[in-house]
């Protein structure tokens, strides 16, 4: 399947949610778009214009906006088959320009049955040649591996400089860095990007397409929570009476075949405004087995709606947060609106587009202390991020890694309700997401 889903957004004319206090979107300001050529002035340069830096193209073909052409870049032919590529492609501004806030680059990239992209996405300063001929003196960048961007649709690699990027491979954060000189942020003169393709990527996947460049979008915080197992009683015990006491509302996540003996409990929960989320039949790996998704995800929704528990139909939370293309198109078809995986996609809504909604990284407080989920929910604040956060089990000790600290959950969740009562975020339940976003 090729596509993304729901562009076109006039979330600008959105009403604020009560109790909020910052603006619910800044729009978007493009500073670089594909253009009518390649290598010249005003457009896209390779570092290598060989042939060996891979063929780039302005194409009408596959688009993300209406009649705005993309810039595609084919490294197929550029490298041979078990041999990494890398290139840097830059782009100097018609004028310099002040990056205050989010940076975002809208690109397209292949799901890849071997290997991967790395994208090393760069805001730059100085004196450059038009188009440019060298990198510049000033550079500073983030890093954007396989597991911070979706592939198989388009996406925007959207990072703040004073901010982090979060992933399941990296906990702690990775920062947007200064790579060379001193940046003046107040006058960035070119846009670039390294793509590196790892050697085991087949040639037939070493492509990608860009649409833009933009700056200082932003979209309004939020923090999504929940928890998988419909059978874990710290549910009840401990984390319900917390999140009312707080008025904090959440997901509940798990396989139909286990709903019915825990019907009470997640009608309390639905009772309560939470989510009720279906992870399918059996706890299944769904990506390696894609073809028991669709009965499985009927058999379980008609459990739950059997069950009157039918506030989260529209929803799916993958076991193990597996997913594949194919997962996509079942879920797609089946009318799904949001989806839950792991990585660092903090699902930005800009007033250029949304990421795929069936894509929304999430991060595991597990064993995870107060002070590392403060600083993801700080970092949702500065960027403007979507963080969506899941557990499991709530005990006195965090003893395995589906285990967190009652103390160390009692911390997080006040301090997310204190950044709510402020007006800085705020918490929304998949529900409510999924129509945000739709």
């Amino acid at each position: 399947m090729v596509g993304y889903l729901g562009f076109g957004l006039n979330l600008g004319s959105a009403a604020p949610m009560a109790g909020a206090g910052v603006p619910w979107l800044t729009p978007s300001t493009i500073v670089a778009e594909p253009g009518t050529g390649v290598n010249g002035a005003n457009q896209w340069r390779t570092s290598d214009t060989s042939p060996t830096g891979g063929v780039m193209t302005i194409d009408s073909g596959f688009t993300r906006r209406s009649g705005v052409c993309r810039l595609k870049i084919d490294a197929s032919a550029a490298t041979a088959e078990g041999v990494s590529y890398f290139k840097t492609f830059r782009r100097a501004l018609a004028q310099a320009t002040a990056l205050t806030g989010a940076y975002e680059l809208w690109v397209w990239i292949p799901v890849v049955s071997a290997g991967g992209h790395t994208l090393q996405v760069r805001a730059c300063s100085g004196t450059v040649a038009n188009p440019p001929t060298s990198a510049p003196a000033n550079r500073h960048q983030l890093v954007f591996a396989p597991d911070k961007h979706q592939s198989g649709y388009w996406c925007p690699l959207y990072w703040h400089k004073d901010g982090k990027l979060f992933s399941a491979a990296h906990p702690n954060g990775v920062a947007a860095a200064t790579v060379a000189g001193t940046v003046d942020f107040n006058a960035i003169t070119e846009v670039e990007f390294d793509w590196s393709i790892s050697a085991a990527t087949p040639l037939a996947e070493r492509y990608i397409y860009v649409d833009c460049v933009a700056f200082n979008g932003r979209s309004r915080p939020a923090v999504i929570f929940g928890f998988d197992g419909f059978g874990d009683a710290s549910h009840e015990s401990i984390v319900l009476p917390l999140c009312q006491s707080l008025n904090l509302r959440g997901y509940i996540a798990g396989d139909g075949d286990a709903a019915a003996a825990n019907s009470a409990k997640l009608t309390t929960f639905q009772n309560a405004g939470w989510s009720i989320t279906s992870q399918g039949m059996g706890h299944t790996n769904y990506q390696l087995n894609p073809g028991d998704l669709s009965p499985d995800f009927d058999e379980a929704e008609g459990i739950l709606e059997g069950l009157n528990l039918t506030n989260g139909l529209d929803l799916f939370a993958p076991p193990f947060n597996a997913r594949s293309l194919a997962t996509d198109a079942t879920l797609l078809s089946k009318g799904v609106k949001w989806a839950r995986t792991t990585g660092g996609n903090r699902f930005p809504i800009t007033s250029l587009g949304k990421p795929n909604p069936l894509l929304v990284g999430a991060l595991d407080i597990g064993q995870k202390t107060a002070a590392q989920v403060q600083a993801w929910v700080d970092d949702a604040i500065l960027a403007g991020y979507t963080l969506v956060l899941y557990g499991h089990t709530i005990a006195t000790t965090a003893s395995s890694s589906t285990i967190t600290a009652t103390a160390e959950f009692t911390t997080m969740m006040n301090y997310i309700a204190s950044k709510r009562d402020a007006g800085l975020l705020e918490v929304l339940t998949p529900s409510q997401h999924a129509r945000m976003a739709a």
